[in-house]
């Protein structure tokens, strides 16, 4: 007989024929081979026959031995080509079987299977139906379905008709997790149907597959037809129970709730626990009264779904039911309960692979849904963790899906994270100096899932660009500068073309900026414009430039003043109600003032003041304003002391008189203003201007020699800030104001004010340990103006503090 005979003739036919070898005595070789290590076999006995015994070892479990003697033959040189072809094969039988014996699942067994089998096939083996069914349980294995469904394919043409255990696994599959099209499964259930009618089994399987098909395309009409096609099959059988279940899936589905509900209480009556149908029929009453068009009933939806996870009956009804029953206290709001819930349903899931009731993507759904929900009515927190819970649901390797749900996760996060800002910023007295160690954690890996879309996306430019954008932001927005500065640097190296890079550059320029490290970030500003000059993003770039040529101070005035009039002067396309030209002026007569150039500060600061009355810098630029015409009187009255302008005496008294009028109408104005409004919700900037204009317009008056009106305004600043070393700085200009009208007695008596408030101020008030800085200096300073009191000499007593 030929080899290729050989082939033709299964090993039942051989054992059960001329070629039968009693098991009994197969089973007596195997032991004494297996005690004697497998002995090299003997080649003057033919191939077939060592054939035939490795066939008989892998029928009898004998797994071990059958891979041995295998594996000897092997190494036999000349052996033809569909010999070694069915060695491989009986090895794969036996690699599987042995794994079988002890549930090893493991990748590396699935793989040595599909290995040995592959090579068999290519050496010509023929494989049997048997053989295709462990070549397709070790594809399932190893998560390559659509191998694993051709392999089944394979088992069903090759096994005797109708093989519908084999075409039961090749819909199953197709449905989840291949996804194969509603029409190509619909056929294969029409064909299954047709060829299960013998077998009710397979035909209540078939039909329930079906309606669950037409459910999807809300075809329920035509799934109750089909199903009164089958009553009669099915009345006064083992399966009418199963049957009735499948009539009240329809019912539900097409909107006939109290039908499906009395159905299904009657079908829960008379079955009990142990029957298959209980936790399928208890599955769905639970659905029909959390969605029965009338008001919800969630709590008698969690008993039942309770009812069947602990049944502990069908694996997919008791996962399907921990999937409703967490939409359930989700629903109720009890949402630890709810996660809990969801997470008992994923750990289900690898117990219930392939299912189409219930699987990874059901179940992410539902967790979406949820999260979305959550969102909506501001359970920020759970929103989130239930969004976690769907992202461990997607393979990577589903790019479209993981970029969708890790973009949500991101958003969720850094939403929460603002949450906690803001009420870090409700609950603290005065301005929030630092980002709660919470948020900043979010932002974090808000921005670190963004990056990681962005380069899961890398041959989606737009996409990926987008994300290390909103990645940067996140980063900056959580503080974590140096971080957005690392991410946005990196796409500037590898991505130099992208359209998106003059953004990137206005905000890489802005995160150095924000970490003081104004060299680079003035590269990055700079290139920006030289770059792309027609970029709104390089035009953009100019203010924070200028800001930060401005932090390096006068080395970088000069340029910033450049970078700021080639805005408000030389600009085609800046107006004044641009946001740019608005905050270059406000730059520009910060920065005169700075400079002493208060000639050319003045008409900036008066241009921004009519025309930028709301802006929240308007007290700042009143406060700049005042001073400029303060200390530009102050440059005048020096003028007047040199001998070279005796002749302008006149002009220039008048002016400095002028100056100083004009600044203490504009302080008074801007106390007014500050004063009108809550002053506990003045921010710190806006409270110092405030002190300070109190402050400075009684020095104007006291400059002008109206000391009665000065005394005033430092009596009063005085009175307002007794708690605080300001009041001492006050109680000097009002000491002075008593002497200059003469009211030496009174000028004591305001000493003492002072010389008691310098000891019941609270320590922590004091700035430290220098001149008038310190409780001690204080001190020591009313006692030097005592002396100058107590000699009847009364003069200007200078604190030496520059107001």
């Amino acid at each position: 007989m030929s080899d290729s005979q050989i082939q033709e003739i299964s090993v039942g036919e051989r054992l059960a024929g001329k070629w039968q070898i009693p098991v009994f005595i197969i089973a007596t070789g195997v032991l004494t081979a297996v005690a004697l290590n497998i002995q090299s076999p003997d080649r003057k006995v033919g191939v077939e026959t060592h054939l035939e015994h490795i066939a008989a070892y892998n029928e009898a479990g004998m797994y071990v031995a059958a891979d041995k003697l295998a594996e000897r033959i092997l190494s036999w040189e000349d052996l033809p080509k569909a010999t070694r072809g069915e060695l491989h094969k009986h090895k794969a039988w036996a690699a599987f079987g042995a794994a079988e014996r002890i549930a090893d699942e493991s990748d590396e067994v699935f793989g040595k299977v599909v290995k040995e089998y592959l090579v068999s096939i290519d050496l010509g083996a023929v494989l049997s139906a048997d053989d295709y069914r462990r070549l397709a349980k070790c594809y399932e294995g190893l998560k390559q379905f659509e191998l694993a469904c051709k392999s089944y394919g394979m088992a069903a043409e090759i096994a005797p008709p109708p093989a519908l255990a084999d075409r039961r696994r090749v819909i199953e599959l197709s449905e989840y997790p291949l996804r194969v099209s509603a029409t190509e499964i619909d056929k294969l259930l029409e064909e299954f149907i047709a060829d299960a009618q013998d077998s009710l089994d397979d035909l209540i399987w078939a039909l329930s597959r079906r309606v669950d098909s037409l459910s999807k395309s809300k075809g329920w009409e035509d799934a109750r037809r089909l199903l009164d096609t089958y009553k009669g099959k099915f009345a006064e059988t083992d399966l009418e129970p199963e049957y009735s279940f499948l009539i009240s899936l329809t019912l539900w589905g097409g909107g006939q709730y109290d039908e499906a509900e009395r159905q299904l209480r009657d079908l829960l009556n008379r079955t009990t626990v142990s029957d298959s149908v209980f936790p399928k029929a208890g599955w769905l009453l639970g659905k029909v009264v959390m969605s029965d068009g009338q008001a919800q009933r969630p709590e008698e939806a969690v008993a039942l779904f309770r009812d069947v996870i602990s049944s502990r009956a069908n694996p997919s009804y008791v996962t399907a039911s921990r999937v409703s029953l967490a939409e359930a206290l989700a629903e109720l709001q009890r949402y630890e309960d709810s996660l809990k819930s969801y997470e008992d349903a994923i750990e289900d899931l690898d117990r219930i692979s392939g299912d189409h009731l219930v699987n990874p993507e059901v179940v992410r759904t539902s967790l979406a849904v949820v999260s979305e929900t959550c969102r909506r009515s501001g359970k920020l927190r759970f929103a989130l963790e239930f969004m976690k819970l769907a992202v461990s649901l997607i393979e990577a390797k589903d790019l479209e899906t993981y970029t969708k749900f890790i973009i949500r996760q991101s958003d969720l996060q850094a939403m929460v994270a603002r949450e906690i800002v803001e009420t870090a910023k409700t609950e603290s007295v005065g301005e929030l100096t630092q980002i709660p160690t919470e948020a900043r954690v979010l932002f974090d890996q808000a921005g670190e899932n963004y990056v990681k879309a962005a380069w899961m996306n890398t041959l989606n430019e737009r996409r990926s660009a987008d994300a290390m954008w909103s990645a940067a932001g996140l980063f900056d927005e959580g503080g974590n500068h140096e971080r957005a500065i690392d991410v946005l640097k990196a796409f500037v190296r590898d991505r130099s073309d992208a359209e998106i890079i003059p953004r990137v550059l206005l905000r890489l320029g802005r995160s150095l900026q924000a970490e003081g490290r104004y060299g680079e970030a003035i590269e990055a500003f700079q290139q920006n414009i030289s770059s792309f000059p027609r970029s709104p993003h390089a035009s953009a770039s100019l203010i924070p430039l200028a800001e930060c040529f401005m932090a390096i101070g006068e080395e970088g005035e000069k340029e910033a003043e450049a970078a700021l009039t080639s805005i408000t002067k030389d600009s085609e396309i800046f107006t004044p109600e641009a946001p740019e030209y608005r905050d270059a002026m406000f730059l520009l007569g910060d920065l005169y003032t700075r400079q002493g150039e208060y000639e050319k500060a003045i008409p900036v600061l008066d241009e921004v003041l009519q025309k930028y009355v709301t802006d929240p810098r308007y007290p700042k630029a009143k406060f700049l304003l005042a001073g400029a015409y303060m200390k530009s009187a102050k440059a005048i009255k020096e003028e007047m002391l040199q001998p070279e302008y005796v002749g302008e005496s006149k002009r220039l008294e008048a002016e400095f008189k002028s100056r100083l009028v004009t600044a203490i109408s504009i302080f008074g104005e801007l106390t007014k203003y500050l004063e009108q409004q809550d002053e506990l919700t003045l921010g710190k900037l806006d409270r110092l201007y405030l002190q300070d204009s109190r402050l400075y317009e009684g020095a104007c008056l006291f400059e002008l020699g109206r000391y009665e009106d000065a005394l005033v305004l430092y009596e009063r600043a005085a009175w307002i800030y007794k708690d605080s070393p300001v009041a001492l700085g006050a109680y000097v200009q009002v000491i002075n104001c008593y002497i200059f009208l003469g009211r030496e007695e009174e000028a004591e008596a305001a000493l003492r004010r002072a010389q008691y408030l310098v000891e019941t101020i609270a320590e922590d008030k004091f700035q430290g340990e220098g001149r008038l800085e310190s409780r001690e200096g204080w001190r020591s300073y009313f006692d030097w103006v005592a002396e100058i009191l107590v000699s009847g000499e009364p003069r200007r007593i200078d604190t030496g503090l520059n107001q």
